[in-house]
C-alpha cells in the first residue's frame, strides 16, 4: 500500500470514516487484521467494496479534474489491495469470504484481482466471468507466472464454488420482513443478485 496516500486530500470524496485509519495506516490494518475474527474481516472488505463504488461514480462524474482523477484512482487501487489483504487474511479460504460477503462483491473484486494479474489483457475488462475463465484458460503456458496462476486457480475455485453450492439446487430464499409499504428487503435483492452471479 503507498506510503503517501496519509497525504493525499479527501476532497472530493465524502465517505463513511468508520474505519478508515484502517485503509490509511497498514501496520494498524495488518495488526487489525491479525487479531479480529472472519466476521470483522468481511465486514471490511465488503465496507472497502462499496467506497470502491462509491469512487467509480465520482470518477464517472470528475470528467475535465484531472488531479482529481489521478487521486481517487490511487485511492481505488488501494482499497482494492485492502480487499484482497482481507481475502489473503481468510486465507484464501472461498468457503470462509462467501460466509460473509455477497457473491457480486467478490465477484467485482475477483475480476479486479484478475485484470492485475494480467496486465497485458486489457480486453477482459469487457468480458463476463466465464469468459473471462475460457479466455485464462487459451492463454499460453508462456503468459503464466507463480502469481497469476494462483489467480487463475483461484478464480476458477470461485466459479466452482457458485456451481456446486448454488445452482444444484438452487437455494430458496423468504422475506424477512411484513412489507405493507413495499420497502426494498435486503434480503430478497442479496438473494437476486446472487441467482444473476450463479446464471451469468
Amino acid at each position: 500500500m503507498s506510503d503517501f496516500i496519509d497525504s493525499l486530500p479527501l476532497f472530493p470524496v465524502s465517505l463513511d470514516l468508520e474505519n478508515f485509519d484502517y485503509f490509511v495506516n497498514k501496520e494498524v490494518f495488518k495488526e487489525e487484521l491479525a487479531k479480529r475474527d472472519d466476521e470483522f474481516c468481511c465486514g471490511l472488505i465488503k465496507q472497502y467494496a462499496r467506497r470502491i463504488q462509491t469512487m467509480e461514480k465520482e470518477l464517472l462524474a470528475l470528467e475535465d479534474i484531472e488531479d482529481g482523477k489521478i487521486i481517487i484512482t490511487i485511492k481505488k487501487s488501494d482499497l482494492y489491495l485492502c480487499c484482497f489483504a482481507g481475502f489473503a487474511n481468510l486465507k484464501w479460504d472461498i468457503y470462509r469470504i462467501a460466509q460473509g460477503v455477497p457473491s457480486m462483491r467478490i465477484r467485482s473484486l475477483l475480476k479486479q484481482l484478475v485484470l492485475y494479474a494480467f496486465p497485458q489483457r486489457p480486453e477482459f475488462i469487457k468480458l463476463s466471468e466465464i469468459e473471462i475463465f475460457n479466455a485464462v484458460a487459451a492463454l499460453p503456458s508462456s503468459e503464466f507466472t507463480e502469481d497469476n496462476l494462483f489467480v487463475a486457480w483461484f478464480y476458477a475455485r470461485w466459479i466452482l464454488h457458485l456451481d456446486r453450492t448454488s445452482r444444484f439446487p438452487s437455494i430458496t430464499v423468504k422475506q424477512t420482513v411484513s412489507n405493507p409499504t413495499l420497502h426494498v428487503d435486503q434480503v430478497l435483492l442479496m438473494a437476486e443478485q446472487h441467482g444473476l452471479c450463479v446464471q451469468t
